[in-house]
């Protein structure tokens, strides 16, 4: 008999990224996913930092989602069933300021 066929490596239909990584940032990275990849992941980007450059730069990377770290886990959940499901999500925050703008 034949040895077995690998299976194709798994793609996730779902990434948490961080804004600050070593490296490649997490808006770098979430571009780069966007740019390679025939059917890329939804992307939420995770930052410590209440920052509205960070929100623009995540959504023209091609984000679907942008969530500060310190969410009570039970939202980042929520936030993940959301975004997987096929809605795009922000924290409060950041959504007045775009709207203010």
């Amino acid at each position: 008999a034949p040895p077995p066929t690998p299976s194709p490596r798994p793609r996730p239909d779902l990434v948490l990224m961080d804004v600050r990584m070593p490296g490649l940032d997490g808006i770098h990275a979430t571009e780069h996913l966007h740019r390679t990849l025939a059917t890329p992941p939804r992307v939420i980007v995770v930052t410590t930092f209440d920052n509205d450059d960070y929100v623009w730069g995540a959504l023209r990377a091609g984000a679907t989602g942008f969530l500060l770290k310190r969410t009570p886990p039970e939202d980042i959940l929520a936030a993940l069933r959301l975004v997987h499901r096929g809605d795009t999500l922000l924290f409060p925050t950041a959504l007045r300021a775009m709207a203010a703008t």
